[in-house]
């Protein structure tokens, strides 16, 4: 599927820019309208050619065959398709999406320091593109998987104070919100 051939058709190309754009609410509002969303996109690009949002469909097909089907397995090819297309073709608009994406996919069968490698490659790739949401989420989601992996509590709390001052200044109120829960079991941890 990496030597499928670019998408040509522009008006195939605009309903992936619209389904690509159309999962993401439909992730908080319909599983079955995200899964539908997603199994399109996948669908539209094998009949015609890959686009950036090709990789991040292939992603997130694979975020669902592990839930959906216990098929974490599979669904781990599927992430690593998403990010096999986005080194391959450059697709940096959807770096960060793939990378995040890929960390949730890789949790079910990796270890998680290689959930973690993909969570930094995210973060760098939000930040590169000013994706302060996707960015945030990465920060989130580091202090969590720090947390999972057993680190030192220190260590993670360390980390915490970074990721709280980027979300700061990023001023993501939920996110601070998210970060500073964190922190508070974090001392409650360590006895304070």
């Amino acid at each position: 599927l990496t030597d499928l051939p670019p998408m040509t058709d522009p008006d195939v190309q605009g309903a992936m820019r619209v389904l690509s754009v159309l999962y993401s609410p439909a992730f908080f509002i319909d599983t079955n309208l995200f899964f539908l969303s997603i199994c399109h996109i996948v669908n539209l690009s094998l009949k015609y050619g890959t686009t950036d949002a090709s990789a991040h469909g292939y992603a997130y097909f694979g975020f669902i065959l592990g839930p959906a089907f216990h098929r974490y397995t599979e669904g781990y090819r599927f992430g690593r398709l998403g990010v096999d297309l986005v080194e391959k073709h450059g697709f940096v608009a959807y770096k960060a999406k793939v990378y995040m994406t890929m960390a949730w996919v890789a949790i079910w069968t990796q270890p998680i320091t290689t959930t973690l490698e993909f969570v930094r490659t995210a973060f760098n790739a939000a930040v590169e593109i000013g994706d302060v949401t996707y960015a945030c989420y990465c920060c989130d989601h580091t202090i969590t998987d720090l947390l999972v992996r057993g680190d030192h509590l220190d260590e993670v709390w360390r980390e915490s104070e970074k990721c709280l001052d980027f979300v700061r200044k990023a001023k993501s109120p939920d996110y601070v919100d998210r970060i500073t829960t964190q922190r508070q079991f974090i001392q409650s941890m360590r006895g304070w």
